[in-house]
């Protein structure tokens, strides 16, 4: 594998360890004695440091490709020379087989020739020639092989590389964040294509700020999957993996995207096919798809839930209310009521002490007792900060309110305990 965007090493040392060979490439040189020193000291010894940037790399692999298939079409057409010549001498043997063979004047000369064309002396893919590999263009870059000793990758024909990891970087030259894939560094849209040149994979990973839908859109088909990933119920990355055309297909044509979404253990797997959700079969999500999804009637919800930060993302609302049996407040709430337990809802889950409007009389009897509570809101005409302090309420305590808006536009504030 390859990290074009190496930085720190942090992702590098993690992904490496499941590949017979990783080249870390950086642009900044402090940044690769750093790298190369924590490689050695994590044990990574099959780990190459070289001080490139992403398009410097990228050249030199794509000369090494070009070089490597130059030797194999002559390699080729050499073999299809040799086996004709095979053919030949076979016919003449054959054909003088009862015969005494004289040796002629010119006989040692033919046996040069027919030498020559031998399979042993055409050139090989991979062998050691004037071409170098990607990963020996720096073998003087820190932590890289020295060039005495052959790089580890130039005996590897290119079909070798399995992934190209790239984390592009998020600042514009101001220092100024970034967040649409043009603006970071490199640009992955634009070097798209001489990626999946090199490797049937690439991953990206990218701003969970972005829009995934548009971020599948832009790279044009090239998608196969895409996983938002959250820690403790916050979004951290997106994470896309590209691939090359072909492969499957639905019944009209279009390719299924896969979208993973992951919260810690929580993990809800479904397919997007032309911007529609498609269940992807209970294995990878949880509960079975087609579970039911009945509406849960308010004075019957017992339970509510509230899908992870991951699910938040990816809007996969209706699919979750189908996969588990629940059915959210009011259209836009994004909240999950149920009138039996569902345990193993990817998300927190309450039980539901009382559901009201916003009315004073409403409020004083759903909330009779309570000081403190934590206060959420979902679709609803007051922050969090502003319902806090209508209801005079302190932060904290073993009480949830949620506000929100349900499928009969009404505002309600939902009382619950963990």
């Amino acid at each position: 594998m390859v990290d074009l965007t190496g930085g720190f090493g942090v992702d590098f040392s993690t992904m490496a360890r499941a590949f017979a060979h990783a080249v870390y490439v950086e642009r900044q040189p402090h940044l690769c004695a750093l790298a190369s020193h924590n490689f050695r000291a994590l044990g990574l010894k099959h780990a190459q440091v070289v001080n490139e940037t992403a398009e410097q790399w990228l050249a030199a692999a794509e000369q090494w490709l070009a070089a490597a298939e130059r030797q194999a079409v002559a390699a080729a057409q050499q073999t299809a020379v040799t086996a004709d010549s095979s053919a030949a001498l076979a016919m003449a043997v054959a054909a003088t087989a009862e015969q005494p063979i004289m040796p002629t004047a010119d006989s040692s000369d033919s046996s040069a020739a027919f030498a020559e064309l031998s399979p042993a002396a055409a050139p090989a893919v991979g062998r050691s020639s004037t071409a170098s590999t990607p990963a020996a263009v720096s073998a003087g870059s820190p932590g890289a092989p020295s060039s005495s000793e052959p790089s580890p990758a130039a005996s590897a024909p290119a079909a070798s590389l399995t992934l190209i990891y790239l984390d592009p970087a998020r600042r514009d030259a101001h220092g100024g964040r970034t967040y649409a894939i043009h603006d970071c560094t490199p640009d992955v849209l634009a070097l798209k294509d001489r990626l999946l040149t090199l490797t049937p994979h690439v991953i990206v990973k990218l701003s969970p700020m972005l829009d995934w839908r548009k971020a599948v859109d832009d790279f044009r088909g090239a998608v196969r999957e895409v996983h938002i990933v959250s820690v403790a119920n916050e979004c951290k990355e997106l994470l896309l993996v590209l691939g090359r055309s072909g492969g499957e297909t639905s019944d009209d044509g279009s390719r299924p995207v896969r979208v993973c979404c992951v919260n810690d253990d929580d993990r809800l797997a479904f397919d997007i096919i032309d911007g529609e959700f498609v269940a992807a079969g209970g294995a990878d999500g949880g509960a079975p798809a087609g579970a039911s999804g009945s509406v849960v009637p308010p004075d019957a919800a017992r339970y509510l839930y509230e899908p992870n930060a991951s699910i938040m993302k990816a809007g996969c609302f209706r699919l979750v209310e189908e996969r588990y049996g629940v059915s959210q407040i009011g259209p836009n709430s994004h909240l999950m009521m149920a009138a039996e337990p569902v345990p193993d809802f990817p998300g927190r889950g309450f039980t539901v002490d009382a559901i009201c409007g916003m009315g004073k009389k409403e409020l004083k009897r759903a909330l009779a007792g309570v000081k403190a509570a934590n206060i959420a809101v979902r679709n609803f005409p007051l922050t969090a900060v502003q319902l806090r302090g209508k209801l005079k309420l302190r932060d904290g305590g073993d009480v949830y309110l949620f506000g929100t808006t349900d499928a009969a536009g009404r505002h309600v504030i939902v009382r619950a305990h963990k």
